[in-house]
């Protein structure tokens, strides 16, 4: 073998050596990455778990007293501001077929809401029963005999100054206004009782309410409450977000400053007698009564029985087989509706 050959092979070798090195190390390396990454991965992992479920639409453990505000619901009122906010919303016929709503929110600091108008005395029954500071703008003499009888903690636009204004875009009486920097200024210099006395009317559950197996549920994706001939309240169940998307008299709900539609993730409906009262066209309602409605949300309607033995007492919620009612966690709207009509559930 000449010289050249030799150094030719020599070369070769090292080559080869160099080579088998490089793999070595290049296959720890990545083994060592690859262990890192997995390490990593576990990292994020833990990062990413989902923390415990807890109450988005109240806290339960603030007790702070809500405050309940009558609504106008005068097609002249419409649209509404701030009412998206409202942990529940209340709607009862009154005169003329009519419906009045009452909203009821809680800890919050600011905001317009509105129109706010008067009362009617069978309203003061739910207010109680939420043990709420009461925001209204006048009422019926029954409601004023009420709210002197009763002691009722409330804020009247007719008598106290400040803390309501007149909209000069509307005409009154559907233009007055509050906020909540006014209400909550005009309670914090009063001698209202600062903190609720009475647990939350409804059994909210932080998991999901498992409504497709109850006795007597049946699919409801657009609930419908015809409270007479001049007025309808209606839904339409919005799948993806799994809230229901609220209109009257075929018209969406639509908020004032945001042009939103109202939406909601629970309906309670319940039937309840109304009747004339002494010939003025007011209603009046029989509040302390048990009977029969419906729970909705999720996209199903399930049978409930519903219990208030005193008008400040609270409405017990239960389905059919007695178990006490869990409602899904986030706002609320109650249909107050006239026993005897018919509510349409799809």
């Amino acid at each position: 073998m000449n010289k050249n050959k030799k150094i030719m092979l020599g070369l070769l070798g090292i080559i080869a050596v160099l080579v088998a090195i490089f793999s070595f190390v290049l296959l720890n390396a990545n083994s060592v990455d690859e262990t890192n990454n997995n390490e990593n991965n576990n990292e994020e992992q833990e990062v990413k778990e989902e923390p415990e479920p807890t109450l988005q639409i109240l806290d339960l453990d603030n007790k702070k007293r809500p405050i309940a505000v009558m609504i106008d619901n005068n097609v002249r009122a419409r649209p509404h501001s701030g009412l998206q906010d409202a942990y529940i919303i209340y709607e009862v016929i009154v005169e003329g077929g009519q419906t009045r709503l009452m909203a009821l929110f809680h800890n919050k600091s600011e905001g317009i809401v509105g129109p706010v108008r008067s009362t009617r005395h069978y309203f003061i029954d739910y207010a109680l029963e939420h043990d709420a500071i009461f925001s209204h703008f006048g009422g019926s003499p029954q409601a004023y005999s009420d709210l002197r009888s009763m002691n009722i903690a409330n804020i009247d636009g007719m008598t106290v100054s400040g803390t309501y204004y007149r909209d000069s875009s509307r005409r009154a009486p559907h233009n007055a206004y509050t906020t909540f920097e006014n209400l909550n200024t005009r309670i914090n210099n009063s001698s209202f009782r600062e903190e609720m006395n009475k647990e939350h009317v409804l059994n909210y559950s932080i998991d999901k309410v498992d409504l497709g197996d109850i006795e007597g549920v049946v699919e409801s994706l657009t609930p419908t409450f015809r409270y007479s001939s001049s007025h309808t309240s209606s839904y339409v169940y919005d799948s993806e977000n799994e809230v229901y998307v609220r209109s009257m008299n075929g018209n969406g709900h639509n908020d004032r400053e945001t042009g939103n539609t109202y939406n909601f993730k629970n309906i309670i409906a319940i039937y309840v007698d109304n009747f004339g009262l002494d010939g003025t066209g007011r209603q009046d309602l029989r509040t302390a009564t048990s009977g029969s409605g419906y729970y909705i949300s999720e996209g199903y309607a399930v049978p409930i029985n519903f219990e208030k033995t005193s008008r400040s007492g609270q409405t017990n919620f239960t389905l059919k087989d007695g178990t006490a009612l869990e409602v899904n966690d986030g706002n609320t709207f109650i249909q107050i509706f006239p026993k005897g009509r018919n509510i349409a559930l799809n």
